[in-house]
């Protein structure tokens, strides 16, 4: 089983859309998705160069990373200030992450969009997951190749870390193996600033929920 979703094709915050909607085509409140979001965009500014990633504070790159990219990573880059900004900060201030993330999602082919009505009366937005794209992700994730693409591994540790794996369908085999994917440093060539910083907005994100903020 090849990568070529998290390796080329899907960002980040794409790749977690798949698993941040239930069966009714809402996002799981309880992981916060603004919050986890945002976390997996600044992973994937990071994963992109960006941004430089400072222990708990990041900035942008200058110049710009000349590779193309999605629209929004240079928009974000572009409003940052001059001076290392704050992950926890940046994380809360971050509102419009899902609602972004949708829209990329939706043009990769990640999520399908329709109306519902809630109670009959109420209507609502109701975003999709492809299933069999979601079933290659999981397949990807499983495989001994995720262990060498950094992708892989910062969508494990956003995974289990929001408990979002608890939803899936998985055997305790592979939920085990997920875990590990999430936690090992030995193998994954995931940059040691980018573990840090991945771990503090992730905490900016769910900490809050696990607090009962």
């Amino acid at each position: 089983m090849t990568t070529a979703l998290l390796r080329t094709r899907l960002t980040l915050p794409e790749a977690l859309m798949a698993f941040l909607h239930n069966k009714d085509g809402q996002a799981y409140q309880s992981a916060r998705p603004d919050a986890l979001t945002a976390a997996a965009e600044l992973g994937e500014l990071a994963l992109a160069g960006h941004v430089h990633l400072e222990g708990d504070r990041f900035s942008a790159v200058s110049p710009a990373p000349s590779a193309p990219g999605r629209a929004w990573m240079a928009e974000l880059t572009a409003a940052l200030p001059p001076q290392p900004v704050p992950i926890r900060d940046w994380i809360r201030k971050r509102r419009t992450a899902l609602a972004t993330q949708q829209v990329e999602a939706l043009a990769q082919g990640v999520l399908t969009k329709d109306r519902a009505k809630l109670f009959g009366v109420f209507g609502y937005d109701r975003h999709r997951v492809d299933p069999a794209l979601r079933a290659a992700l999981l397949a990807e994730l499983d495989g001994p190749a995720a262990r060498s693409v950094p992708r892989a591994q910062a969508l494990a540790r956003l995974l289990t870390s929001s408990a979002l794996h608890r939803h899936l369908d998985l055997d305790d085999t592979r939920r085990h193996r997920l875990e590990q994917l999430a936690e090992d440093r030995s193998d994954t060539p995931l940059p040691g600033p980018l573990f840090t910083a991945m771990d503090v907005a992730i905490a900016s994100a769910v900490a809050p929920s696990v607090l009962g903020e």
